[in-house]
C-alpha cells in the first residue's frame, strides 16, 4: 500500500479555492459535457506531457466550428444582398437610361446607395454575431475571435464593394453598347414592320393558303436582310491574334526551344477535344530540366525526373481543362483576362513545383514553361474562338435580327387576317415580357444553384472530402484516385463541376429536374408581381396604351420586381389600339400561358445546353473548400474553408492524417514509402530533410511551420490504412519509390470498414 501523502488534502484544498476565485470573475460557464470534454482535453495534455500544444483541444474546435459556420451564414446573406442589388436594382436604373450621357450619373447614385446598404448590412452582422455569441454556452471560448471576425466582416464587405463596384462599370459598358444597338435594331425593326404591313396590303383579298403566304414571307425577309446585313463592329482585332501577340511577349526567349519541340499544326488543335493527355513524352527534353542533386527520398536519373515532369503537365492540363470546361458553360463575351488567368495558373503551378523541394529532385526551367504556354495558349485561341462565335450568333445585332423573324411573321400573317390593333399589340407585348424573363431570371439563377449546392454539404469541406474519399474508395481505380493525390482542390474543383451538373439537370422522381425548379421559383414570383403591375397600370390609365405601358413599367420597377425599361415596348406603345380594356382582358388571361412558355424554355435545358451568365462553381468551390493548402508532411487538405484562418489566428489543421508514404515521404536509408502518421511522428525523435526546403525533428516543426498544427496523439485513419496497403504498388510507382514495411494487421482492414470509419 502507498504511503499516504501529506500535502495531497492541502494542494486539494488550493486548488478549490482558486476555482471559486475565479468562478465570480467569469463571463459564461461550461456545461457538464463541455466541462467532460475539457478535462479529457487536459488530461490527454498530462499523458502529452505537452499543455501548450494540447491548450487547442476538440472543445476550442467545436467553438471554432460553430462561430465559423455562423459567421459564413452572415456573410452569405451579405453576398445575397449584393447580388440582388446589382441584378435588381441597378439593373433597372441602368436600362431607364435614355441617353449614354446618363449611365455615369446613375453609377454614382447606385454605388453610393449599396455602399449606404452594405454598411448597414455590416453593423447587423457585428449584432448577430455578439447575440449568437452571448447566448451560446461556449460564450468565453469564442469571444477570443469575436474581433477578428468583426474585422473579417469589414474587409470582406470592402472586397464585396470592390468587386460590386467592377461589376457595376462592366454593365454600364454593356449598356452603352444595347443602347446603341438597341436603338439601330429598333430602327430596323420599325422598318421591317412597315414593310410587312405593306406586303400584308398586297396580299389582303387574295386569300392564299398558309403555305404560299409563309413563302411570300420568307422572300421578302431574305431580301429584307441582305438590306440589313450588319456586324458586330467591336473586337477588329481577332481572337487568335490578341493570344498569339500576348504569347509572343511571354516565351521570346525560349521561341527557338518551342518551334523544335511542337510540331503541332493548326488543324491539330482544331480537332483537339481536350488538354489532358495531349502533350506526348518525347516534348519532355533535357532542356526543361535543371536536376538539383540527390535528395532524401528521390533517385536523380534524368529518365525518373521526366517522368514526374509528364505527370506533372497532364495534372496541369487536367486544371486547365476544367477551366476551360467552366468557360464553355458560360455565356459571355471573349476577354483577354480568361487567357491571362491560364496563363497564371500554368506559372504558379510551375512556381509551386519548384518550390516542392521535398517532393522533387529537379525544376522545370523557362524551356519547359514556353513549351507549356504555347501549346495550351494556342488550344485555348480555338476554343475561346469558337465561344465567341457562339455568343456573336446569339447576341450581335445580326443575330438579334434574324431572331426579330417571328415577331415579323407574326405581324405580317396578323395585318393579312386583319387582326385587331389590340390583338397585334398584344403580341408584341408576349414577345417583350418573355425575352425579358427569361433574361433576368438567367441572371439570377447561377446564385440559387449556387446556394442549393452548397446546402448538400452540411458540414462543408468535412462532408465534400468524406463524399470524395467514398467515391474513390468504391472505383478501387487508381488513374482516377491519383489526381486527388497530386492536387485535392484541383480535383474537388472538377469533382464539384460534375456534381453541380448532375444534381441541377438530372430529373428527380417527380420529372423535374433542380434547375427547373430554381427556375419556377423565380418565374412564377416575377409573374405574380406582373400581374399586381397590370392591375394598377389599369386602375391608374384607361385609354392610352402609351401611357398604360409607362405607368405599367414604373410600377414594376417601383416595386422591385422585373427590371424594365420602356425601350423594350416601343412597339406596343407604337400600335393604334383603340380597345385598351379588351387588350389588358387578353393580357390577363394569357399571363399564366406566358408564364408557361418561359419555363418551358428553361424546363428544355440540360447541362450541355445552358449558358450561365457567371458558372457557380467558383463561388461554391470558394464557400465549400475555401483553404487550398496541404500537410507538408502526408499532402492531407487543410479541413478549413476560411482562406483566412490562419490570419485570425487559427492555423492550418487536417480532419485525419495519412501515412507519410501517400504524398511521397520515403525513408532516407532504403527509399522505402514511410508508413507512418504525422500526429504519430510529431511525438517521435524522427527528423524529417528538406520538406518545403526545410530540415528538423518532427517534434519540433512548429519552428519550420507555425502555421501548422498537428496533434500528437496515437489515433490512426482506417480509410488511409487500407487504402496505403490497397495501392501500395502504385504508390510506389507513382513516387519512383520502394515498398514500404506495412505493419502485418493493416491488412486486415476492408473497404467497407474504410468507408465506414469515415463517419
Amino acid at each position: 500500500m502507498c504511503p499516504v501523502n501529506p500535502g495531497y488534502s492541502e494542494n486539494v484544498t488550493k486548488v478549490r479555492n482558486a476555482i471559486l476565485d475565479l468562478t465570480p470573475k467569469r463571463d459564461a460557464y461550461h456545461t457538464v459535457t463541455n466541462t467532460i470534454a475539457r478535462i479529457k482535453d487536459l488530461w490527454e495534455g498530462i499523458l502529452a506531457d505537452d499543455f501548450v500544444f494540447s491548450f487547442r483541444n476538440s472543445l476550442e474546435l467545436k467553438a471554432y466550428n460553430n462561430t465559423e459556420r455562423k459567421c459564413r451564414s452572415l456573410t452569405w446573406e451579405l453576398e445575397k444582398l449584393v447580388f440582388e442589388f446589382i441584378r435588381s436594382d441597378t439593373e433597372r436604373r441602368l436600362v431607364n437610361c435614355k441617353h449614354l450621357k446618363d449611365l455615369d450619373g446613375v453609377i454614382v447614385l447606385v454605388i453610393k446607395e449599396l455602399t449606404i446598404q452594405v454598411n448597414s448590412q455590416v453593423t447587423s452582422m457585428f449584432n448577430d454575431l455578439d447575440v449568437f455569441i452571448n447566448g451560446n454556452t461556449l460564450k468565453e471560448v469564442m469571444i477570443q475571435w469575436t474581433p477578428n471576425k468583426k474585422i473579417r466582416f469589414k474587409i470582406q464587405s470592402e472586397e464585396l464593394l470592390a468587386e460590386a463596384k467592377g461589376d457595376i462599370y462592366k454593365r454600364k459598358e454593356e449598356i452603352r453598347f444595347e443602347i446603341t444597338r438597341i436603338s439601330e435594331q429598333t430602327k430596323h425593326e420599325m422598318e421591317i414592320n412597315e414593310m410587312a404591313r405593306q406586303l400584308a396590303i398586297e396580299m389582303k383579298g387574295i386569300s392564299p393558303t398558309e403555305t404560299v403566304l409563309k413563302q411570300k414571307f420568307d422572300e421578302k425577309w431574305n431580301t429584307w436582310m441582305v438590306k440589313f446585313a450588319t456586324t458586330d463592329d467591336r473586337g477588329d482585332v481577332s481572337i487568335k491574334d490578341q493570344i498569339q501577340s500576348m504569347l509572343c511577349n511571354e516565351i521570346a526567349s525560349a521561341a527557338a526551344f518551342v518551334a523544335k519541340t511542337n510540331k503541332f499544326d493548326e488543324k491539330h488543335y482544331e480537332v483537339m477535344k481536350i488538354l489532358e493527355g495531349s502533350i506526348p513524352f518525347n516534348w519532355i527534353l533535357d532542356e526543361c530540366i535543371s536536376i538539383k542533386g540527390c535528395l532524401i527520398w528521390k533517385k536523380d536519373t534524368m529518365d525518373n525526373c521526366k517522368k514526374q515532369a509528364f505527370r506533372k503537365t497532364n495534372a496541369i492540363l487536367r486544371k486547365i481543362d476544367t477551366k476551360l470546361l467552366e468557360h464553355y458553360a458560360q455565356d459571355k463575351r471573349f476577354n483577354m483576362s480568361y487567357v491571362a488567368e491560364i496563363v497564371q495558373l500554368i506559372n504558379e503551378d510551375i512556381d509551386d513545383h519548384n518550390r516542392d523541394k521535398d517532393k522533387y529532385t529537379f525544376t522545370l526551367i523557362s524551356p519547359y514553361r514556353a513549351m507549356m504556354l504555347a501549346h495550351v495558349v494556342r488550344y485555348a485561341a480555338v476554343v475561346f474562338t469558337r465561344l465567341n462565335d457562339a455568343y456573336n450568333r446569339k447576341h450581335s445585332l445580326k443575330a438579334q435580327m434574324h431572331s426579330y423573324k417571328g415577331t415579323a411573321w407574326a405581324l405580317f400573317e396578323n395585318l393579312v387576317q386583319s387582326k385587331t390593333e389590340d390583338f397585334i399589340a398584344l403580341r408584341f407585348f408576349r414577345e417583350a415580357i418573355t425575352k425579358i424573363v427569361i433574361d433576368h431570371v438567367s441572371g439570377l439563377i447561377p446564385f440559387d444553384a449556387q446556394e442549393s449546392i452548397v446546402s448538400l454539404f452540411a458540414n462543408g469541406k468535412f462532408s465534400l472530402i468524406k463524399d470524395i474519399l467514398k467515391h474513390i474508395a468504391q472505383t478501387e481505380c487508381f488513374e482516377n484516385i491519383k489526381p486527388y493525390i497530386e492536387d485535392p482542390c484541383a480535383f474537388a474543383e472538377d469533382w464539384i463541376f460534375k456534381l453541380t451538373n448532375k444534381k441541377l439537370f438530372e430529373n428527380e422522381s417527380d420529372g423535374n429536374n433542380v434547375f427547373t425548379k430554381l427556375a419556377k421559383y423565380r418565374i412564377s414570383k416575377i409573374f405574380s408581381q406582373l400581374f399586381e403591375s397590370v392591375l394598377q397600370a389599369t386602375q391608374e390609365i384607361e385609354f392610352k396604351i402609351s401611357t398604360w405601358i409607362d405607368t405599367f413599367v414604373k410600377h414594376s420597377n417601383d416595386s422591385k420586381g422585373l427590371p424594365l425599361s420602356i425601350a423594350a415596348f416601343t412597339h406596343v406603345k407604337n400600335r393604334n389600339v383603340i380597345d385598351l380594356k379588351n387588350f389588358v382582358s387578353m393580357l390577363k388571361e394569357q399571363l399564366s400561358e406566358m408564364e408557361n412558355d418561359v419555363l418551358d424554355r428553361f424546363r428544355e435545358q440540360t447541362a450541355n445546353t445552358f449558358k450561365w451568365k457567371t458558372h457557380p462553381v467558383i463561388s461554391i468551390m470558394n464557400k465549400i473548400w475555401g483553404c487550398s493548402a496541404v500537410c507538408m508532411f502526408c499532402k492531407e487538405p487543410c479541413m478549413n474553408t476560411d482562406k483566412d484562418h490562419v490570419k485570425d489566428g487559427h492555423p492550418h489543421k487536417c480532419l485525419q492524417h495519412r501515412p507519410e508514404g501517400v504524398g511521397g515521404m520515403m525513408r532516407v536509408k532504403n527509399e522505402k514509402l514511410v508508413e507512418d502518421f504525422c500526429n504519430h511522428s510529431v511525438d517521435s525523435d524522427a527528423s524529417y530533410q528538406n520538406v518545403r526546403g526545410k530540415s528538423g525533428q518532427y517534434k519540433d516543426y512548429k519552428k519550420d511551420f507555425p502555421d501548422w498544427e498537428i496533434a500528437p496523439n496515437s489515433d490512426v485513419s482506417k480509410y488511409w490504412i487500407w487504402f496505403f496497403c490497397k495501392f501500395k504498388k502504385q504508390l510506389r510507382e507513382m513516387h519512383y519509390a520502394e515498398l514500404p514495411d506495412v505493419p502485418v494487421n493493416w491488412d486486415s482492414i476492408s473497404m467497407h470498414e474504410a468507408i465506414y470509419s469515415l463517419g
